[in-house]
């Protein structure tokens, strides 16, 4: 018998999510669960496919949109796909401290552009614990947002 290591090239390694860093252990996933409950009052939801809300399948709705998580302020929740990584949730626990911070009304008058420079400089404070891949994949995302409100880009 004879190994094609070319056939694996693009296959994920197991336990490995998005951009290739580690998925989380279950119990990370519920410390960060119990950590949005206690310090936010926010739920997260582990969405798997043919997860059921307002009529439709979250699940393919976020593959469908390339979402990997979203937060929802009216509902207090933070959605994100099964196998999720450590840059996915911290992106979304940001939204939901801004939230808790500033409050729901104040939160949902902001634009989209404020909202994620928020969390933009959240996750740059804590670069450290990022790849290279999620650094530039952040800052990808940022100036997408920023050139949609007529804003230059950041380095």
């Amino acid at each position: 018998m004879r190994y094609h290591s070319r056939k694996w090239i693009n296959v994920p390694k197991s336990r490995t999510g998005y951009l290739g860093s580690k998925k989380l252990e279950r119990r990370q996933q519920k410390s960060w669960a119990n950590r949005l409950l206690s310090s936010y009052g926010v739920e997260l939801v582990i969405v798997t496919p043919g997860f059921m809300i307002w009529g439709m399948d979250l699940h393919q709705f976020m593959v469908d949109n390339l979402k990997r998580a979203a937060f929802n302020s009216g509902s207090r929740t933070v959605y994100v796909l099964k196998g999720f990584t450590y840059f996915e949730i911290a992106h979304e626990v940001y939204h939901a401290r801004h939230w808790h911070q500033i409050g729901e009304e104040h939160y949902s008058s902001l634009t989209d552009l404020e909202k994620e420079t928020y969390v933009y400089d959240a996750l740059m404070e804590k670069a450290h614990k990022l790849t290279a891949a999620e650094i530039a994949d952040a800052t990808s995302y940022i100036n997408r947002v920023r050139k949609l409100h007529g804003h230059p880009p950041l380095p």
